[in-house]
This record gives structure tokens, sequence and C-alpha cells, in this order.
């Protein structure tokens, strides 16, 4: 069992979150996690995984992710750029928790 993760302040400044660490959306929606915090306080799209991952395979994961929204990919896009990276090994990647509209492209300079 995780403990409780508070957040105080305000992230509607941010956009675009991801949180690539295990656990970081544990409990889905409606869990008491880091994803939702961030999403309730103001930010975006939140994106976390919902259960251990492997830090190999969570780091191709994001590198994917981050490479395709460079290349003007949605973020939808950018996650299935990503899950396909590690598809055949994803370590735990493919137990997102997603929050927020994913169908948008972030100009990322």
């Amino acid at each position: 069992m995780h403990t409780k993760f508070q957040f105080t302040g305000r992230a509607s400044f941010v956009y675009d979150m991801v949180y690539g660490a295990c656990f970081t959306g544990e409990g889905g929606e409606k869990g008491e996690n880091i994803v939702n915090a961030t999403f309730e306080k103001g930010a975006k799209i939140v994106i976390g995984f919902q259960g251990k991952t492997d830090c190999p395979q969570e780091n191709t994961w994001t590198k994917a992710f981050m490479e395709a929204l460079a290349a003007n990919n949605t973020v939808e896009a950018a996650i299935a750029a990503a899950n396909k990276k590690v598809e055949s090994n994803p370590g735990g990647t493919n137990n997102q928790l997603k929050r927020g509209t994913t169908a948008v492209r972030i100009n990322m300079f």
C-alpha cells in the first residue's frame, strides 16, 4: 500500500506532464495519486503508470513519447508510438493512467 499523495499549489501552468515512475497512477481515475492530483490542480494532460514499471522499458517509452511529440504528433499518437516501441516487453508501461484530452499537439519549441 502506498501513501496518499498531496499536491499543494496549482498546476494550471502545466500543459503536459508525464510521471515516468512506478505507481504514479495507482488506483486509476478514482485513486489518490499524483496523476489525479496534478490534473485536478489544473494540468491539461497528465500521464502516469498504475503499477510497477521496469526502468529500461520506462526510459525507452519516455524517449519514444518525447520524440513523437517533437515530430509534431498528437499526444495520443505519441503514446501509441511509445507503446509500439516497447510492445514486445512493456515492463509495466502498458498500464497507463491518462487524464485530459490526448488528441492535441504540443508545441515543444
